[in-house]
């Protein structure tokens, strides 16, 4: 097998190692079966009585293999035969992996020696030529019984010796604050809440106020704090023709006596990866 990493947990629970990487110029796997083993079973292991049978498995990027993209990042495939389920993750990133999900580079903090092989940034250029050398794969058999309690985590943790937490931490954060108790922003129309709509010029219809966070995450700002306590449903026409202007994006906001503050502030959910090995 092609592979950049490749360690096994199969049957004795013990874990073996060996080092090669996969050339991007190599044939794409387009006859990839998902939900095959990537062991050649016998006979006695495939029958799997005792149902002991497990085995993980970890490879570098796999050209031609599909990343998830539901959420979360992995798919199940069950095998009736050995009564066997397999957990796979496909050309992900380590931290993508560790989170199951996409990850906000915002909402990380990489206790690491190098930080650029855990995620990717566009300063590191091309993403498919960066996920071709820091991507990775991982496959997971456990007992079909047993599917639904193994963590997925811990064991990615055990081999890419980091250990994962959620933790509260100082960041820096946009805050979104009313200046006057004068109403301008009320809707005209139904309170649809998360129904209503923001179109890239600004304009608001029946939208609530937190919402604008989609358009500041967008523009590469801090994390977004709506501190105006609005719950109603809001109007605005900001006419807004570059969202990433602070000053244009200030002054179409005080139009209706609102305004932003860039603070440090504690910010739950803060992914946290520390190298323990």
């Amino acid at each position: 097998m092609n592979c950049k990493h490749f360690i096994v947990l199969c049957l004795s629970l013990t874990f073996a190692t060996a080092t090669k990487a996969q050339s991007a110029g190599q044939k794409p796997l387009s006859d990839f079966d998902y939900s095959r083993s990537i062991f050649k079973l016998d006979d006695e292991q495939q029958s799997n009585k005792q149902a002991y049978l497990r085995s993980a498995v970890l490879t570098g990027y796999r050209e031609g293999v599909k990343p998830n993209t539901g959420i979360p990042y992995f798919e199940i495939y069950h095998d009736p035969t050995s009564g066997t389920a397999k957990i796979g993750i496909y050309n992900h990133s380590i931290v993508e992996m560790l989170r199951l999900t996409s990850v906000d580079p915002r909402r990380l903090i990489l206790n690491v020696k190098d930080p650029s092989k855990y995620l990717y940034n566009p300063k590191y250029g091309d993403k498919q030529a960066w996920l071709r050398k820091n991507g990775y794969c991982f496959e997971y058999t456990v007992p079909e019984a047993t599917v639904g309690k193994v963590s997925i985590r811990g064991t990615l943790e055990q081999v890419f010796g980091v250990k994962v937490s959620s933790e509260t931490r100082p960041m820096k954060t946009l805050v979104l604050y009313r200046t006057s108790n004068m109403d301008k922003i009320k809707s005209r129309g139904i309170n649809t809440g998360a129904n209503g709509t923001i179109d890239e010029k600004g304009t608001v219809r029946t939208s609530k106020m937190s919402n604008l966070g989609t358009r500041f995450d967008a523009a590469g700002y801090p994390i977004f704090i709506d501190e105006t306590g609005y719950t109603g449903a809001v109007d605005m026409d900001l006419n807004i023709s570059d969202w990433k202007n602070f000053e244009e994006v200030r002054k179409a906001l005080q139009r209706y006596d609102l305004d932003l503050k860039e603070e440090v502030r504690p910010v739950g959910d803060i992914m946290v990866v520390t190298e323990i090995n």
